[in-house]
């Protein structure tokens, strides 16, 4: 990307980054629309904020530019809290201050205090956790935003391609998931993935989907080119047959042309 854009956009930039009005923010994403700064587009698209990232998906997909919609919904990553750590020991200390500072009271015993700070870590540290887990989900409202403005679109051939790419690409497996099952919905869109020998295609889209029964009816399709795919000795497509198809002879076929 030319970094000279960076310069001359650094307004526009500015007021994507920021908490600017809904006016400011449409008439930033206008002018780099209109000047056709693809590249920029889809860096800014990666951090910009939502409101932002909305308007700029929007007028993309009304302009037939769909390239940078495979950057938001690959890369995007939705903003969390940070997540709190410590040991813990603060707060169970707390807990006892009072009563270690009765008078005529010998204290809170040394064991007690010490199975005190222990729950407390335990506790602090399955927080944590559930925070990681919960932040590697990271389901990114514009991401998702994306695949369904793509998914209207999947007549036409660019849409579907970068609905396809994000599907096999994303670091998020529930945007490769969404992708993909707008695709398997879009029997048209198998039948041309097919038709052109983009065996590889299919068998990635099933996969993302993480269902079984996409599976078999991709293993299914493949199966009907089961001659073309022995003569050429796709691998992959074989392996996925002979793992998934429904038919126990198809299967014991596919087995036989990978050995």
């Amino acid at each position: 990307m030319d970094t000279e854009a960076l310069t001359r956009f650094s307004n526009q930039i500015q007021t994507l980054m920021s908490a600017a009005t809904t006016k400011q923010v449409q008439s930033a994403v206008q002018e780099l629309v209109a000047e056709q700064q693809w590249p920029l587009v889809s860096m800014v698209l990666l951090t910009c904020s939502e409101v932002a990232a909305r308007r700029i998906v929007g007028l993309l997909v009304e302009n037939s530019v769909y390239e940078p919609l495979a950057w938001g919904a690959s890369l995007r990553r939705q903003l969390r809290a940070p997540i709190i750590t410590g040991s813990g020991a603060g707060i169970a200390g707390r807990i006892f201050r009072d009563v270690d500072t009765e008078e005529d009271t010998a204290g809170v015993p040394e064991h007690i205090l010490a199975d005190a700070q222990e729950l407390t870590s335990a506790a602090n540290e399955r927080r944590q956790v559930a925070t990681r887990r919960e932040a590697q989900l990271d389901r990114g409202p514009i991401r998702s935003y994306i695949v369904e403005q793509l998914s209207q679109h999947l007549t036409e051939p660019e849409a579907r391609e970068v609905l396809l790419i994000i599907a096999k690409a994303s670091a998020w497996e529930e945007t490769r998931r969404e992708a993909a099952l707008k695709l398997i919905n879009h029997q048209p869109s198998i039948q041309q993935l097919a038709s052109a020998g983009r065996h590889a295609d299919l068998v990635a889209i099933a996969n993302a989907t993480g269902l079984q029964t996409v599976a078999a009816n991709i293993a299914s399709l493949l199966g009907e080119k089961l001659t073309e795919l022995r003569a050429t000795g796709d691998q992959d497509a074989l392996s996925f047959i002979a793992e998934n198809h429904p038919d126990a002879s198809t299967k014991q076929a596919a087995r036989q042309a990978l050995s």
